[in-house]
């Protein structure tokens, strides 16, 4: 719903996005959310990136981590896919790590 953005939980909605917070009943959630959703989610190779997938992937992370408080949500979804799986599963172990660390709880979205 909020891929590859920040969501102010005190902004207005585009109109699809209300309407499903709505169906989900998901107002009250959102009304007392004070720190943000965010999502860190695989992206696909882009021409434009100035660096490596992997820097551009750890980027994006440092940028979403320096907005986030206690209160925020992170939604990941294949994050690190870009360098191997023994990587980039001690990747996140030490992010995950961290963010709990400070009161942040993660959620991983599993991968079949």
């Amino acid at each position: 719903m909020y891929r590859d953005r920040d969501f102010d939980p005190k902004g207005d909605l585009p109109a699809n996005e209300a309407a499903l917070m709505q169906d989900l009943e998901l107002d009250a959630l959102r009304a007392n959310l004070c720190g943000g959703i965010f999502t860190h989610y695989k992206r696909e190779e882009d021409t434009s990136m100035r660096s490596g997938k992997l820097d551009e992937e750890l980027s994006r992370m440092s940028s979403i981590v320096d907005k986030m408080t206690p209160t925020s949500i992170l939604l990941l979804n294949e994050s690190f896919a870009s360098t191997n799986e023994r990587e980039g599963s001690e990747i996140a172990r030490q992010l995950v790590q961290a963010l709990l660390e400070t009161g942040i709880n993660p959620s991983y979205s599993p991968t079949v």
